[in-house]
């Protein structure tokens, strides 16, 4: 009989391209896994692993098993993310993932309502960077997203815009006029096309150029801290200011409605038929329409 056990190591070998890369991800010695996988080919009575070589090469058996041991490792993947999703679902559980800006402004200002109308589910919010979120809902830790506005591309899952969102002329303090402004220290990050159409519109509004540009190399949430400081203005998307200007640490100088940003909301589509993940969903939309500044 095959062990299982065996043809993973072997897997992980291949995937990893080498013995040295794989023992180090399995956290097990060189010479330890060279003996399973030697355990493997004496079960099989074949080698895989073309020796004479000192990159990894495998013998045509040997690309032929790691084909089938891929398809079914991921078959093995899928059954497990679904056996959670029964337990989960059983449980009366779900795990949502947001990006710091959303999960520090918008879900933070609505969670109490959101609580409050799914009291009988066990809701867990991990908010982590925008790629790990991405990466996370894929390995099937979180059941959807809720994540600003970018490039998602992947049949198996649904982008839902559960609402837009207006740039924002921010600032600590309110100004005496919006023109006193253009003088001051200007904050913004690179290569970010709405902020600068923003700007711009902004600029041929009032007929004047903000002329003391400063760059903030970092993050939205970095960005909205410069500003908390007092240290100058930025426009930013209105979500990630919600809740400073509600507790009045920010104040909004003006709106920019011609200019937006999507609140988006990523799921598995065999997970948005769910009853409670689609009535999650529909009333995070709710919510984000109700909730502005």
């Amino acid at each position: 009989m095959i062990n299982l056990k065996h043809l993973g190591y072997f897997n992980s070998v291949v995937q990893h391209e080498g013995f040295s890369n794989a023992a180090e991800k399995l956290e097990i010695s060189q010479s330890a896994l060279s003996i399973q996988i030697k355990k493997l080919e004496i079960s099989l009575g074949t080698t895989l692993i073309d020796r004479d070589f000192k990159k990894l090469k495998l013998t045509k058996q040997g690309q032929e098993v790691f084909e089938l041991t891929k398809v079914l490792f991921e078959k093995i993947a899928t059954i497990e993310t679904e056996i959670l999703d029964v337990v989960n679902r059983n449980q009366n559980y779900v795990s949502i993932g947001a990006s710091p800006i959303i999960g520090a402004s918008f879900l933070a200002n609505v969670s109490p309502k959101f609580i409050k109308k799914f009291k009988d589910v066990a809701v867990d919010v991990v908010i982590s960077k925008h790629q790990d979120c991405i990466s996370q809902l894929r390995e099937g830790v979180h059941d959807f997203i809720v994540i600003d506005e970018t490039e998602f591309h992947d049949s198996r899952y649904d982008v839902i815009n559960i609402g837009e969102r207006s740039h924002v002329l921010v600032a600590a303090r309110m100004p005496n006029s919006v023109s006193d402004v253009f003088s001051e220290k200007f904050f913004y990050r690179r290569e970010r096309p709405k902020s600068e159409k923003a700007t711009q519109y902004l600029e041929q509004k009032y007929d004047k150029k903000f002329t003391n540009k400063a760059i903030v190399d970092g993050s939205l949430n970095l960005l909205c801290e410069v500003v908390k400081e007092g240290q100058g203005f930025a426009i930013l998307p209105s979500y990630a200011v919600e809740r400073d200007v509600l507790e009045g640490k920010l104040v909004i100088v003006e709106e920019i409605r011609n200019v937006t940003d999507s609140i988006l909301v990523v799921v598995n589509k065999k997970k948005r038929d769910m009853s409670i993940i689609s009535a999650m969903i529909s009333y995070l939309k709710v919510l984000c329409d109700s909730q502005r500044p």
